[in-house]
């Protein structure tokens, strides 16, 4: 499921036009269920620990060192890459307050998916605060989808508070519905299964004629019902799918350590794509599906080379030991 998922958002981050290719609305249909779908697993695999600060320094460790690990993986390419000849600045211009971005603006120049790292680490800490508040799931529910509305009111206000704050309200009931099906056993075998292999077919046909424009990290949205009601039921329907397919080469791969591939796919994008067209001349198209194939193709080696050198900054083993404190 996050395989599949990782690949779809490196190919939307290659072209959108790759999409397109399959019909007028086929990106929107992938926008509707590709990111809220890694709020929902995150849910999923969402365990309180020990106590708060246990449970801080886990997600310090698994997110934000992996945040920072990324940011400066980039700012250090693109800081060489800007020592070439101008030719090959395939970054834009570069400047040394890139940095300091992510602490002071909205928007930076530096590995722009790593966004979804940091929405992700606000999302955890909210709801085990809400898990601490209560363990009634109905008042959870309640809470979460009154804190989506909020995020709502910020989008529909424009107003960007930094460090994501507002794409983390959007998410969290995506987050709440992985945890709750957990808790529903819904990830073991089960009698009805098969029928996945229908239904995901089928969300995709809604999905297609009936989703809208979804941008959480733009604040573009469509209406609330579109979003949560659309959006949950192709992801559910993507579970119940994938239970039927087990493992798929490299696939399952590519999902295991989807984190490497959001950390390093933007920083190469740019890169292959010049590659690409100096060795075949080809445009358009052609060379959008080349780059995504060899930008996959690179994922392999890069997740077997960082998770072994770095393991510390990719997820792999913890950085700050236990009895650490925030």
């Amino acid at each position: 499921m996050k395989g599949l998922c990782i690949m779809l958002i490196v190919t939307g981050h290659v072209d959108t036009g790759l999409f397109a290719a399959l019909g007028d609305n086929a990106d929107r249909m992938f926008q509707t269920f590709r990111v809220p779908m890694y709020y929902f697993v995150s849910g999923i695999f969402f365990k309180r620990y020990g106590g708060f600060f246990d449970f801080a320094r886990k997600k310090v460790n698994n997110i934000l060192v992996t945040f920072a690990f990324f940011y400066l993986f980039a700012y250090l390419v693109q800081m060489a890459v800007h020592f070439l000849p101008a030719g090959l600045h395939v970054y834009g211009d570069f400047h040394w307050g890139y940095i300091v971005q992510p602490l002071t603006q909205r928007y930076w120049d530096c590995n722009v998916p790593l966004w979804f790292l940091m929405s992700l680490f606000w999302v955890n800490i909210m709801y085990y605060v809400l898990q601490m508040l209560t363990d009634r799931w109905w008042v959870q529910v309640a809470v979460v989808l009154a804190m989506a509305a909020g995020g709502y009111a910020l989008c529909a206000s424009h107003i960007k508070p930094l460090y994501y704050l507002d794409t983390a309200l959007v998410g969290m009931p995506f987050f709440v519905l992985g945890s709750l099906s957990r808790g529903r056993d819904v990830l073991r075998p089960l009698a009805l299964d098969r029928w996945g292999l229908v239904a995901f077919p089928v969300a995709l046909v809604m999905t297609y004629f009936l989703a809208g424009e979804i941008d959480i990290f733009s604040q573009v949205l469509p209406s609330g019902l579109t979003l949560y009601g659309l959006s949950s039921i192709a992801i559910v329907a993507l579970l119940w799918f994938s239970k039927n397919i087990g493992s798929l080469p490299g696939v399952n791969y590519l999902g295991r350590y989807s984190v490497v591939v959001l950390g390093t796919h933007y920083v190469y994008i740019p890169l292959v794509r010049v590659l690409v067209r100096y060795l075949t001349g080809c445009d358009g198209l052609a060379l959008s599906l080349l780059t995504l194939l060899l930008v996959l193709a690179l994922m392999f080696p890069t997740i077997a080379l960082f998770i072994r050198v770095f393991p510390r900054f990719t997820a792999q083993k913890e950085l700050f030991k236990p009895g650490w404190r925030l």
